[in-house]
């Protein structure tokens, strides 16, 4: 390919890479691919030493606590912006093992039906792997936020997340002790969380548990578009 040619098509693909990242961080349509902030809750430290990591990996982690909030987008023509969605995860295993998993799902009562029903259906849909076989989808108050590295992720009386991304970027900085990766696809770079509240009251099968003032939580943005797919920040500066 001639040299002239190879330049143009490099500058189209950061053109287009540019003007989707700038969508993304933006505005964008209500319509078309789902795009959002989304939050972790690990039963087991996801940065430690390796001593911790080892002590917990075997017995713990095999719990999870996970919210999306949706910024922008739709599902099967309804529109999903504002929409919040919490599960809680379990498994036999470490999840990190890749065991299956089962789940309950939490969403706002505040819902209409067919805003719940398109929330549910992206999520069945678009997260199938992450949350296993779900075992009842319950209205409840739901909440997800990220806003100035704080996070908060709260479901009821059932869950309570709340904590602040680590402020000096040790998950950037020492990345070979960052044990896990988050559960969720279509996400970009996550940032490592310490929770200073973090409880599951049990539902269902699943067991409950907390696992308080540990660096045991994801957060990150994800989106569904492939053409602006690279990192993005993973605590933004404000919620949306």
């Amino acid at each position: 390919m001639k040299p002239i040619v190879t330049s143009l098509i490099a500058g189209l693909c950061a053109g287009v890479l540019t003007a989707g990242a700038y969508l993304y961080e933006h505005e964008a349509p209500s319509i078309g691919p789902v795009r959002g902030r989304y939050v972790e809750a690990r039963s087991a430290a996801v940065f430690a030493g390796a001593c911790h990591f080892n002590g917990e990996v075997g017995s713990q982690g095999r719990d999870a606590i996970l919210g999306w909030h949706l910024v922008d987008g739709s599902w099967d023509g309804v529109a999903l912006a504002g929409v919040d969605i919490v599960a809680a995860v379990t498994s036999s295993e470490n999840l990190r093992d890749g065991a299956a998993r089962t789940s309950v799902v939490y969403l706002d009562a505040s819902l209409d039906d067919e805003t719940r029903s398109a929330a549910e259906g992206w999520l069945r849909a678009r997260q199938p792997e992450t949350v296993g076989e779900i075992l009842t989808v319950r209205d409840t108050d739901v909440h997800v936020s990220t806003a100035d590295g704080n996070f908060v992720l709260v479901a009821g009386d059932r869950i309570e997340l709340v904590g602040e991304t680590l402020p000096d970027r040790s998950c950037c900085k020492i990345p070979e002790s960052v044990w896990y990766e988050p559960l969720a696809s279509g996400l970009g770079q996550p940032l490592v969380g310490n929770a200073s509240v973090c409880r599951f009251a049990g539902d269902l099968a699943l067991p409950a548990w907390s696992h308080t003032d540990q660096n045991n939580v994801f957060v990150s943005c994800f989106r569904e578009t492939c053409c602006d797919a690279g990192p993005c920040e993973g605590a933004p500066a404000a919620a949306e």
